[in-house]
């Protein structure tokens, strides 16, 4: 079986054309996929059929409207509503029979659940239960491809910590204080001073720049400000934030090996985060978040 597992990253709400059983739904959150099945067995037929099997939404956004580290579940009670509002999976083949050593392609539409709310970041996901049988066999065995998808566009969500969590912040690393009053800030040779942020999804690249006030052009990266793959963080995680220190040197280039030290003048901080399957060339693909101006002496 391949894919052994779907990514459904952007649902697309709209009529499913071409397909009688569905044009029903009328428009809907959906995704189509291809797998691809090979009969091993070089002298017998599979015959094979599918069903599916709904998993739990999840949500990292409550009722209320705030974010939240441990996400909520939907349904919470699986006898409040009925199945046809759960994740389904369709298919104008769901039962195949494939030949000795051969090969064949199964097309599934799989439907995200009805009535998630856009605005709370849902996932979904269940899994598609294959019943294999071969010709002379009474027994049969099962093969399942799970599924999961983000109810949307997963290329949109934001990717760093949310304003509840009081991050990004400036603050003073000896008192562990944020500076609120950013107009007054000096920073020279003895800056105590560091960026704290944080990431509610990982993201492929994480970028912390020095950004000329009066030009908003990047001076160049700041001390560890190239970050490639970084994982998520949370306050009840081992990692709860990620601090970078806020100095009169900057780098220019991603490596962090060309190192100079910026003109005197007002700056502030830039930090810029990919979000999910962004493309890293792409300005528009990030999240931008700008601190207030400051002075570097």
């Amino acid at each position: 079986f391949d894919p052994p597992v779907l990514s459904l990253n952007d649902s697309k709400i709209s009529h499913i054309q071409g397909y009688s059983k569905l044009e029903s739904l009328g428009s809907v959150r959906w995704a189509a996929r291809t797998i691809s099945i090979h009969n091993t067995d070089c002298k017998k037929s599979l015959h094979l059929s599918l069903s599916n099997a709904a998993a739990n939404s999840l949500s990292m956004i409550l009722a209320n409207g705030s974010f939240s580290y441990s996400p909520r579940t939907w349904p919470a009670d699986t006898s409040s509503v009925s199945e046809d509002t759960l994740p389904q999976v369709y298919s104008p083949n769901a039962e195949k029979t494939i030949g000795p050593g051969k090969s064949c392609s199964v097309t599934v539409f799989i439907v995200a659940p009805k009535g998630l709310k856009d605005l709370e970041s849902w996932y979904y996901g269940g899994f598609i239960n294959f019943t294999l049988q071969w010709d002379g066999e009474k027994t049969t065995s099962t093969q399942v491809v799970s599924y999961g998808g983000y109810n949307g566009d997963s290329t949109i969500q934001d990717v760093l910590s949310p304003p509840s969590d009081g991050l990004p912040a400036l603050v003073d690393t000896v008192t562990g204080e944020p500076v609120n009053d950013l107009s007054t800030l000096v920073i020279d040779n003895n800056s105590t001073k560091a960026i704290l942020f944080g990431l509610s999804i990982p993201s492929r690249l994480v970028e912390i720049m020095l950004v000329d006030a009066a030009t908003d052009k990047s001076a160049g990266y700041m001390v560890q400000g190239y970050n490639e793959y970084l994982a998520r963080t949370c306050p009840e995680c081992s990692v709860p934030y990620v601090g970078v220190p806020l100095t009169k040197t900057v780098f220019t280039d991603s490596k962090l090996t060309n190192v100079t030290r910026v003109p005197a003048g007002k700056y502030h901080v830039r930090i810029r985060a990919l979000r999910p399957f962004g493309d890293t060339s792409v300005d528009s693909d990030y999240q931008v978040w700008d601190s207030g101006d400051f002075t570097i002496a």
